[in-house]
């Protein structure tokens, strides 16, 4: 364990830097203070939001990056609570209130006929069309039947009621014997249905909750119906208001729709509205099927219209302006004017600079002068507005005024409160309308070539600059007022999109809110997933001779989460919005229809993967919210225990002492000292700590996952004569190579699934021979790394095969050029791939051809020395063979390169390009591999020598030891709730260990070893670096074998009642404790041996790797056993209801039980419970990487879980 920091020096350092501050102040450059200053601007804003203490202004990059984390934090936490908001939304709770009288039985029995196409329409999770669901959890219905206060009197139910139910049975039975009776008079005790309706269980987990009320007379009362025969015209006997009534529906939370049958209850519903506040949507259900679609209809609106309120969740709470609506425009003679500055922003010079948060620039600031309504007009979730007259003066080149007299809108933040008025929030505004403005000029531009004349556009904005008597600010947005004409939402910030009903009902084309929606679409394509504008409303415009969208107060969605203000709910709201939208036929017009995905990852921006229209892809995007909101494992088990003696027993006894050995690795990987504990309060706390060290681990293995799919490959080729075909294959393949390597949107075969997502720089290294240069020829030929694709064409066209004097050529030159190029650790992945036809010079090299310089290189050059450079910048070389005359070469670069060199046979120039793309998935694939190896505790390796031949066990002495296994768990649920497995007893034995290790692996080093009692042969597994000698984590990691081998026969069991007969299993584990010389132990881990004649694979790792089909046919092994072994992956994550996986599968092809199998070993475990299974286990999002490159197979729709995925 290293030594715990010392704070005498972290004090020391910290005095040296503050005697060192006003020096890196003055070294800031300006572009940094203005970064700094722009940066913390959004900064200040978060955390005053959250009522956090913002402090000074931060001088330096250090000390914003420290509150960056914080109001990052922030952010995550409440985008977190916004779509537990939006989740709960989808849960719904439906009761039908419905006058059972006499005349209703037809409407009765249609709710019954109806309820369970309702209900399947509104949960079914179906691709979003226009019938499609928009409710993914769950929907609670009831029904609540009444009639008239006489009823009772003549024996019958005045209510008769059923409560929330799931059981479309129970609903069906019960509106079956329900009957319609006539009662006295025309009117009904209306007030007492929604009473008793507002009396059922309506729960708070249900974020949506819907009354619809079908009825074909109204409530007694002669002000709620005129001509209708009432015995109670004075109104409801109990005293009962509608006022009353609405008031508890609305503090209940529920949405109230009424199905119209007859004009009698038109007053009614006038009084309904205005007791509600605001308008009652009216359905007419005159002809009883139209129900199923009014109900339907009512539902969607009512989650939209509750997801649409998440945009006002969490944050500090802060006291509203005290106004009055007044929606007449005022008489403007009577008001004053003021005088003011408006100040706008000037576009970004390019999505480039959006990305790369340059500022944008001010325009210069105009006088103003403007009139302002006294009160505002309409309120908004976050503003009001109010009308108002702009009367400034603009001036002409000659100096000629004109005066302005123009309807405007300003708005003024709803709130009131330190921070929220000010400039900083009304500028934050103003860029995000500029930039939403610059996009939607780009996306016509883009329509214009694609032949779309469409227009789309935003208000222009400016912020209004006002002085107060008092001298203080006050600070306005300006817009344009709209023309008079239908206004649309026609989407928000958390998903939702306006249904094809609600336009029509609006009158409203859907060509335009296709054209609307595919502008968000557009620009998340456009900036390359980087943003989405958003919440689009406004107009459409047919004034001017040409219809236009003109839109208004878009929110922008983007992975820097502190841009943007608090309507940026980063990738998950990108996501969101792909679960509603469908593409159309702009989408398809411009390209974008495949480009579905967003990226997960520290931030939810993760790595790559596709989101589209389909079915398979919206249950891919439900995989996050599934995983994350679910608590899952030994503390949950724990608390609902109380009703579980024994199994509250086992937790504290065996399973808490277990699970704390988890928290010790995890702290001691992150070198922080940990005490073990037996509080469980305690051990809970622990539990979150190591949450919290764990987490940012995982990321950076994503990060470094990430950065491996960025690649630079460099075409390292021979220019001369005879090469002048290769070199024009090369330029002609190129496009195809890189459009293969990182075209994402595809779903098609894995053989063609792209390995690289995010991009790739190529270059060009030429060489040719000494003698070229003194003949004054280029000797080299050089194009740096570069993305145009164009200005490679243009070099390789221009190269030309020139002749030389001998058969060698300088490869030694060209490959010392190439590694001169700028490889960048900004690409986790590097290829050099070479092409020639003849060696390098050396008689070493080659033999039977003519060599000017037969002692070698006249420089003094050798391959040992360039292929240690090669290995020191992580470049993976790659060899295209034309000739045998390089063999001689291509065996001494093998010895140089330390391991075997992947030789593709290019002699046919067709060739190149499949060969270029393997050659490059094989490096991403490589560079996946070692992901792991991300930064924890600094950890030295033990010396040792690798001996690979199997000793003479003659010479060895035997050891005393004790093997221990740990029996299966009980079940599946065992294994989520965290209960520990149970040792067998310990088994004395004798064996033998090999001196030094035969093979060395990313985690583990591997000896010989024979047991003494029945000479088997075994293989013993040691930690390679010290520090990780305890015993608990040679415990876990024979723990997590043994739940992969019960996991292994569940699903092998699963294929057999699938009527499949393959087998796949692991090696047992066991852990061997030796005896060393003194009292302490040596701990290892034992398995047999594999087959000698089986074929080791490396089938998946645990970063998402796949083994390429190509790959697999050159080692001779059987797709069918690839897949059967991915399939087992994916069966382990159905099985375990997306709780765990089992991943990094490697192993033989050998015979089991007489049978040609998978016998695999050493298993890593992604699970939601990200402390579990060691440092290997990535939690959920390593399983969304699974699915990445997952292609499902026979195995996987035998098993019924081909849908079954992220």
């Amino acid at each position: 364990m290293d030594s715990e920091p010392s704070y005498e020096k972290a004090s020391a350092t910290f005095a040296a830097s503050e005697e060192n501050e006003e020096n890196r102040k003055k070294e800031l450059s300006v572009e940094t203070r203005r970064f700094i200053r722009e940066q913390a601007k959004r900064i200040k804003a978060i955390l005053q939001d959250e009522g956090l203490d913002y402090g000074d202004d931060p001088e330096d990059e250090e000390t914003l990056t420290s509150i960056t984390k914080v109001a990052i934090q922030q952010r995550k936490r409440r985008i977190e609570e916004v779509f537990e908001f939006i989740r709960r939304a989808q849960h719904v709770q439906l009761c039908f209130l419905v006058d059972a009288t006499g005349s209703m039985q037809a409407h009765i029995d249609e709710v019954r006929k109806s309820i369970g196409h309702i209900v399947k329409i509104i949960t079914d999770d179906v691709p979003c069309d226009s019938s499609s669901t928009i409710v993914e959890q769950s929907m609670e219905v009831a029904f609540v039947a009444y009639r008239d206060h006489d009823h009772p009197s003549s024996g019958n139910k005045q209510f008769e009621v059923l409560p929330f139910t799931k059981n479309i049975e129970r609903f069906t039975a019960f509106t079956k014997d329900l009957r319609g009776i006539w009662g006295r008079d025309h009117t009904e005790d209306v007030f007492g249905g929604l009473d008793t309706a507002l009396n059922l269980d309506w729960s708070n987990k249900f974020g949506t909750k819907v009354l619809f009320h079908i009825c074909d007379y109204p409530c007694h009362g002669r002000e709620f119906h005129s001509g209708v025969g009432d015995n109670y015209p004075d109104g409801d006997p109990k005293g009962r208001t509608c006022e009353g009534l609405f008031s508890k529906l609305q503090e209940i939370g529920i949405q109230y729709f009424f199905g119209k049958i007859y004009s009698y209850t038109d007053i009614m519903i006038k009084k309904f509205s205005v007791a509600n506040g605001e308008p009652i949507l009216e359905f007419d259900v005159k002809d009883v099927v139209n129900i199923k679609d009014s109900v339907i209809t009512a539902v969607r609106l009512s989650v939209s219209a509750s997801v649409a309120a998440s945009r006002a969740i969490g944050g500090i709470t802060r006291a509203v302006r005290d106004f009055t609506l007044d929606t007449t425009e005022p008489d403007w003679t009577s008001l004053p004017e003021f005088k003011g500055k408006f100040v706008s922003y000037e576009f970004p010079r390019s999505m480039k600079d959006i990305k790369n948060d340059v500022k944008l620039e001010w325009s210069k600031p105009k006088h103003a002068k403007v009139k302002i309504a006294k009160d505002p007009f309409a309120k908004g979730a976050d503003r009001i507005a109010y009308y108002g007259k702009d009367l400034s003066s603009k001036y002409l080149k000659d100096g000629t005024e004109l005066k302005i007299d123009e309807d405007i809108v300003l708005k003024e933040n709803l709130h009131i409160g330190k921070g929220v008025n000010s400039a900083d929030r009304y500028q934050l505004s103003n860029q995000m309308q500029t930039v939403a403005s610059f996009l939607a000029q780009l996306y016509m531009k883009d329509l214009k070539e694609a032949g779309i004349d469409k227009s789309i556009k935003f208000l222009k904005c400016k912020t209004l600059i006002l002085m107060n008597e008092d001298t203080s600010k006050r600070f306005m947005s300006r817009e344009s007022r709209f023309v008079a004409t239908k206004f649309v939402r026609f989407t928000n910030n958390a998903g939702y999109r306006i249904l094809e009903q609600t336009a029509v009902d609006k009158g409203v084309s859907m060509e335009y809110v296709q054209l609307v929606t595919a502008f968000s679409h557009w620009t998340y394509k456009a900036s390359n997933g980087f943003l989405m504008v958003v919440d689009l409303e406004g107009i459409i415009d047919e004034s001017g001779g040409k219809t236009s969208v003109v839109l208004t107060d878009p929110a922008i969605h983007c992975k820097d989460i502190t841009r943007y203000g608090r309507m940026n709910h980063g990738p998950r709201g990108m996501k969101k919005f792909f679960e509603n939208h469908d593409c159309n036929q702009f989408c398809k017009d411009l390209g974008i229809e495949c480009f579905s995905r967003t990226e997960l990852a520290s931030s939810l921006a993760k790595g790559s993967w596709g989101l589209g229209p389909s079915a398979r892809d919206s249950q891919r995007m439900s995989f996050e919210r599934e995983s994350t909101t679910r608590e899952r494992g030994i503390f949950s088990v724990a608390q609902d225990a109380t009703s579980k003696p024994k199994r509250e027993s086992a937790l504290d006894a065996r399973s808490f002492r277990e699970f704390g050995k988890q928290l010790k690795i995890i702290s001691e990987d992150a070198g922080v000292a940990y005490r073990e504990t037996t509080d469980r309060d305690e051990l809970a706390k622990r539990y979150e700590d190591a949450k919290r060290l764990r987490a940012p681990r995982i990321q950076e293995v994503l990060r470094v996952i990430r950065q491996a799919r960025n690649v630079q490959l460099c075409f390292l080729v021979d220019a001369t004569g005879s090469m002048k075909e290769h070199i024009d294959a090369v330029r002609t393949s190129i496009n195809e190579i890189v459009k293969k390597l990182t075209d994402n949107g595809r779903h098609v075969s894995f053989k063609d699934k792209p390995q690289v997502s995010q991009s790739i720089d190529i270059a060009f290294v030429a060489y040719r021979d000494h003698d070229h240069k003194e003949k004054g020829e280029k000797q080299f030929e050089v194009l740096p790394f570069t993305k145009d694709l164009g200005r490679f064409t243009a070099f390789t066209r221009d190269l030309q095969g020139i002749w030389g004097t001998d058969h060698p050529e300088d490869v030694f030159g060209g490959l010392d050029t190439a590694l001169d190029l700028d490889w960048s650790d900004k690409f986790g992945t590097k290829v050099m791939f070479h092409i020639c036809d003849y060696p390098c010079h050396g008689t070493e090299f080659h033999s039977g051809i003519t060599d000017h310089y037969p002692n070698g290189d006249p420089k003094g050059r050798t391959c040992k020395q360039l292929f240690s450079r090669l290995r020191a910048k992580g470049i993976q070389y790659h060899f295209g063979k034309i000739t045998n005359h390089t063999d001689i070469m291509f065996s001494k670069f093998e010895e140089a390169y330390g391991e075997p060199i992947t030789e593709f046979n290019v002699k046919n120039v067709k060739d190149i390009a499949q060969s270029v793309i393997t050659a490059v998935k094989n490096s991403v694939s490589a560079s996946l591999a070692v992901s792991h190896r991300t930064k924890g505790v600094a950890r030295r390796e033990r010396s040792f020598t690798l001996e690979k031949k199997e000793p003479e066990w003659g010479s060895h002495k035997e050891i005393e030891g004790k093997f221990v296994s740990y029996n299966f768990p009980r079940s599946i649920q065992d294994i989520e709730d965290g209960i520990a497995l149970e040792r067998d007893k310990p088994e004395e034995t004798r064996v033998k260990v090999a001196r030094h290790p035969f093979a060395r692996g990313a985690e583990r080093i591997a000896f010989y070893g024979t047991i003494i009692s029945n000479n088997e042969n075994v293989v013993l597994k040691e930690y390679l670096h010290t520090g990780m000698e305890a015993p608990e984590r040679f415990e876990m990691s024979v723990q997590m074998h043994t739940i992969a081998v019960f996991l292994a026969q569940r699903y092998v069991m699963e294929l057999k009642d699938a009527g499949i007969n393959q087998t796949i299993k692991f090696l047992t584990s066991k852990i061997l404790s030796l005896s060393n010389e003194g009292s302490s132990q040596r701990y290892m881990t034992c398995e047999r041996k594999f087959p000698a004649d089986g074929k080791f694979v490396r089938f998946t790792s645990n970063t998402g790797y796949h083994i390429l089909e190509e790959t697999a046919n050159s080692i001779g092994v059987k797709m069918e056993f690839v897949h059967l072994a991915t399939a087992f992956s994916h069966w382990t994550y159905k099985a375990t209801n997306r709780f765990l996986m089992v991943v990094d599968l490697e192993g033989v092809i050998a015979s089991i039980d007489g049978k040609m199998g998978v016998l695999l070993t050493d298993p890593a475990i992604h699970c939601a419970d990200i402390t579990r299974y060691g440092r290997m286990n990535h939690g959920p999002d390593g399983m969304k990487n699974f699915f990445v490159y997952h292609e499902c197979n026979q195995f996987c729709k035998a098993l019924g879980i081909e849908g079954f995925r992220c």
